[in-house]
């Protein structure tokens, strides 16, 4: 999905979902690739796959806060937008300082339109994820936000 070959991702990840489909991971990837392609019903259908694995993890590890930001991500992209809001902040609170924890919080939080807590949660994150998130089409309104920009210091500055 890096290198924009989401048709071959497609293809690799459906392997992977038949093979183990109790992979959050799985089903997020297939998701977005999916809508990437515009194949919004097979999009649909992975986010709600993903839906129902990331609450079942959710369940068992109840205090992780990378499985609370991958269940708030899923619930943004099935339309639950008050209980995807609910799940970030869980996560974060959860896991103020893990990159994927953020990470999947700031794409739920900008899917479900909340650009100003996109930006709180990326407030403590290191130059690496903030550099990573520009290559990631679901998070390019966001890069290019003024706000953002503020987060990523001058060449050889601290973050």
């Amino acid at each position: 999905m890096y290198q924009k070959r989401e048709q071959e991702a497609i293809g690799l990840l459906t392997d992977a979902a038949a093979i183990d489909g109790q992979s959050a991971t799985t089903w997020l990837y297939l998701g977005l690739a999916s809508q990437r392609l515009g194949r919004d019903a097979e999009a649909r259908k992975a986010f709600q796959k993903g839906l129902t694995v990331a609450e079942h993890e959710v369940v068992h590890v109840p205090r992780s806060g990378l499985f609370h930001a991958r269940l708030a991500y899923f619930c943004a992209q099935t339309g639950q937008t008050d209980r995807a809001g609910m799940e970030a902040a869980q996560a974060v609170q959860l896991a103020p300082n893990h990159n994927d924890t953020l990470w999947m919080t700031t794409l739920t939080y900008e899917h479900i339109g909340n650009r100003a807590a996109a930006l709180k949660t990326l407030q403590s994150a290191p130059r690496s994820l903030l550099e990573d998130l520009r290559r990631w089409p679901e998070a390019s309104a966001l890069t290019s936000d003024g706000g953002f920009s503020q987060l990523l210091p001058a060449p050889g500055g601290q973050h």
